[in-house]
């Protein structure tokens, strides 16, 4: 098992951490990833009836509003989409060559 700042020192960690983005909305706020294309992966108890969804990216000050494109409820995940001009964020995706099981993830 890893420690917290085990976690925090290995590269896979730290390069989707510039993935992590802010969203809020008029009930409060959350995080989420930047998964390619101006997507977000965030928990849907984040987003669950709220009047609207803002997203921050943490290299960028400018602060996009987002729509939601799908959710399940009970697995307590949501998408978000409609973040338009982000092409240049990082973002996550799925490493299939890497063969070791829970590190599937890295960021681009």
């Amino acid at each position: 098992m890893f420690k917290s700042k085990e976690l925090s020192s290995l590269e896979e960690i730290r390069s989707c951490k510039e993935s992590v983005v802010l969203v809020s909305t008029d009930k409060g706020r959350g995080t989420g990833f930047h998964i390619s294309g101006g997507y977000i992966v965030t928990n849907y108890h984040v987003i669950e009836d709220d009047a609207y969804t803002l997203v921050k990216f943490p290299e960028n000050d400018r602060v996009y509003e987002a729509q939601l494109a799908g959710s399940d409820p009970g697995l307590d995940i949501a998408v978000l989409k409609g973040i338009s001009g982000v092409k240049s964020c990082h973002s996550l995706k799925s490493n299939e060559r890497s063969g070791r099981g829970g590190r599937g993830i890295t960021s681009t």
